[in-house]
């Protein structure tokens, strides 16, 4: 995301300088584009005909979040605010770190729900 933030800058200040890759700032950007629209048209291919279909066998089921009820939506909400959201954020912006800062409280990585044949 840094490079092409640099990129957008560049091509809104007019600079033209060909780079040592020979591809201009908005050539650039074209060409991440194209690659990011393959890789999320790909990545949507798999979910709905490979992820989606193998979950509903193993009843799994994905909901979208207005098929859910009220009180569902406000739990939701709520654990997604305490627990997954702070770890997302990072707590300050500093170009020098690349990563996000965690608070001591969170848990990087993702939780699992126990299989109940477990």
């Amino acid at each position: 995301m840094v490079r092409v933030s640099g990129l957008k800058q560049q091509v809104l200040l007019g600079i033209t300088r060909t780079p040592a890759d020979g591809l201009l700032p908005r050539e650039q950007l074209v060409a991440i584009h194209r690659t990011v629209t393959q890789l999320f048209a790909e990545a949507m291919r798999c979910w709905q005909e490979q992820l989606l279909p193998s979950l509903a066998e193993a009843k799994i089921y994905v909901y979208n979040y207005d098929e859910l009820k009220k009180r569902q939506q406000i739990k939701l909400r709520d654990y997604f605010e305490s627990s997954i959201f702070p770890v997302l954020t990072p707590l300050a912006f500093d170009p020098a770190i690349p990563s996000p800062h965690l608070q001591p409280q969170s848990q990087p990585g993702g939780r699992y729900p126990r299989s109940p044949h477990r």
